[in-house]
């Protein structure tokens, strides 16, 4: 059962209506702080399967009492623990409940995991049906590591298969310890992620990645791998590459924001040739791999057939570079989302290049040149290509320094365009008449559904915003009406199969 009030309750209507839930037997699920209205009255929210209950009377709070809070039979998937206050009102809880049989997935906020670790560890060993877990060391040391250890599967949360952590006072010790609980375990997805790191922080480092490369040696039914932002030099990549060899189950590697250089884009593309099994591979943030990089790397690209996702954001692309990758997707036939913005030298060149190659591509869905200086040229070649793309639904062209003159362009592409669902053009500068041309196609227009510009801009349209999302409500409608037609037709054949079913079966009765 769900309910969601939208408007506020006094005490007493509150009180009326838990004791109203506690005598139907409708259970709330989580109790926390949230603002009043000026009236200083109470406010009742659901979210989810989260009910959340706050009262306030002058300068005082009161939580009012929770009723079979984590109760087996209630039908919990997710929870979010943000504070020492809801860890201590689950532990409360779960000295009376066994278990937790339904939960799911797990997010754990930052101040928490360091002060009360040993706490929140035996909360999520009662945890049995947990398959993800989301927690935030960032104010841990490495003693951290060993008490995270004691979840992995099967010892401690046997259902467990995801594990992300963000931590930025982990050592090449944390590694090793961590690699050392992951040899024994049966997790299919793990990530390291440092975040905003600053220069008193730790990091694992090249010694760390050695320890994560060891792991990788003997545990070939991996499926997703991440190490981002945690100073992983050439060394520690070649490692990483090394481990990978005896796996044959990685969907996915995350190794961003790390300072590795051009000189492992050899081994990068050598692992991208024998891959069979590899779906998403973000190598964001490399500001030294280049175009020398990715000239390498484009080659195993080329040859590479199980890749979906390829993100290459802020890697010093440029013109030459932006050529051999154009190439290598020439030769590619599987990959369906490219994300290559913050390449700012890539410019009109490697633009013309690649909308060339895309005009014969059956597969890419998902373009973002984001910030990568194309330009007004740029955007015609782009414009050119979204005039016969029949593939693409996702393009991002923000902050390229586009005016009317590319502006003009691309208003005019999609007027017929009868694929594209999404295109961002924030950060460019439109005037009136280019913004009363997209107003123009979008009426045409029949598959967008989400177009992005700056409010400014928008308001140019008959010095009205509204007046863009009146024209993609239309598209929206549409879409949606496309779905029920799409569907019935589905049930008309399934009808039609079961008929002849009969018919057959009727038939050899009567036989």
């Amino acid at each position: 059962m769900s309910l969601n009030f939208n408007h506020t309750l006094t005490d007493k209507s509150l009180y009326a209506l838990m004791v109203w839930m506690r005598n139907n037997q409708i259970q709330t699920r989580h109790a926390s702080s949230l603002p009043l209205d000026h009236n200083n009255r109470v406010i009742f929210h659901q979210c989810h399967d989260v009910i959340v209950v706050n009262s306030k009377m002058g300068e005082r709070t009161q939580k009012f009492a929770i009723f079979n809070n984590f109760d087996k039979e209630a039908n919990v998937k997710t929870w979010s623990i943000h504070d020492v206050a809801q860890l201590s009102r689950i532990s409360d809880e779960l000295t009376v409940k066994t278990e937790l049989l339904t939960l799911q997935s797990l997010e754990v906020g930052t101040s928490l995991a360091a002060i009360r670790l040993h706490e929140l560890a035996a909360v999520i060993k009662k945890c049995s049906a947990l398959t993800s877990l989301n927690v935030d060391l960032t104010e841990a040391d490495d003693s951290g590591a060993a008490v995270l250890v004691t979840l992995f599967p099967p010892i401690g949360c046997a259902n467990l298969q995801h594990l992300n952590i963000s931590a930025n006072n982990f050592s090449a010790k944390a590694a090793e310890i961590l690699a050392s609980g992951l040899e024994k375990s049966s997790l299919l997805s793990f990530s390291l992620v440092a975040t905003q790191l600053d220069s008193h922080d730790r990091t694992i480092g090249t010694e760390g990645a050695n320890h994560f490369a060891s792991y990788l040696k003997k545990n070939p039914s991996l499926q997703s791998f991440c190490l981002k932002q945690n100073d992983v030099t050439n060394e520690g990549l070649f490692a990483i590459l090394d481990g990978l060899r005896f796996n044959t189950h990685l969907k996915e590697l995350d190794l961003s924001s790390n300072p590795f250089d051009s000189h492992c884009a050899p081994a990068l593309s050598h692992f991208l040739k024998h891959t069979t099994t590899l779906r998403l591979l973000s190598l964001n943030d490399i500001a030294r791999l280049g175009d020398t990089g990715i000239r390498e790397l484009a080659q195993g690209i080329a040859s590479n057939s199980s890749l979906k996702i390829l993100s290459l954001k802020s890697c010093s692309i440029a013109s030459v570079g932006g050529r051999h990758l154009s190439s290598a997707l020439s030769h590619n036939s599987s990959i369906e989302k490219l994300y290559l913005s913050g390449n700012y030298g890539w410019g009109s060149g490697a633009t013309d290049i690649l909308c060339r190659v895309l005009k014969a591509n059956s597969q890419v869905r998902t373009l973002h040149l984001s910030n990568c200086g194309i330009g007004d040229e740029g955007a015609v070649y782009m414009a050119d290509l979204l005039r016969i793309n029949t593939t693409l639904l996702d393009v991002s062209l923000k902050q390229n320094e586009i005016t009317d003159a590319g502006g003009i362009h691309l208003a005019g592409a999609i007027a017929n365009n009868s694929s594209l669902m999404k295109l961002s053009l924030e950060g460019n500068r439109f005037g009136e008449n280019t913004m009363r041309e997209f107003a123009n196609s979008l009426k045409t227009n029949s598959s967008l559904l989400q177009f992005n510009v700056d409010q400014m801009s928008a308001e140019y349209v008959d010095g009205n915003s509204i007046s863009l999302n009146v024209l993609l409500c239309k598209n929206a409608e549409l879409m949606k009406t496309r779905k029920e037609m799409k569907d019935l037709q589905l049930e008309c054949e399934e009808l039609k199969m079961k008929n002849a079913k009969l018919k057959a079966e009727l038939s050899n009765l009567m036989n």
